[in-house]
């Protein structure tokens, strides 16, 4: 039964050979670690503040201080962000 499917109600159905098929690029995520990623350092947090402040991105030092005081995920903050930029 090697060349065929199998049965189904009585009639062979024949497994259809597709071509092997090979990327046109590598994935984006190659060799990259997915999944959840671990929570940054009190140290992190502070050194991101003083940059941020210092580079004068004061917009950007409030969205991430209320990120970090509310523990939201990265991607809300991002969604955050942009629903800023369309209501202008």
């Amino acid at each position: 039964m090697s060349g065929h499917g199998g049965r189904i109600g009585g009639h062979i159905i024949p497994r259809v050979q597709l071509p092997a098929v090979t990327p046109k690029r590598k994935a984006c995520n190659k060799g990259r670690i997915i999944g959840q990623k671990r929570p940054l350092l009190p140290k992190q947090v502070w050194a991101i503040r003083a940059r941020l402040e210092l580079a004068g991105y004061l917009r950007d030092l409030a969205l991430f201080n209320v990120a970090i005081d509310s523990e939201l995920l990265g991607r809300d903050l991002i969604t955050a962000r942009r629903n800023q930029f369309s209501q202008r």
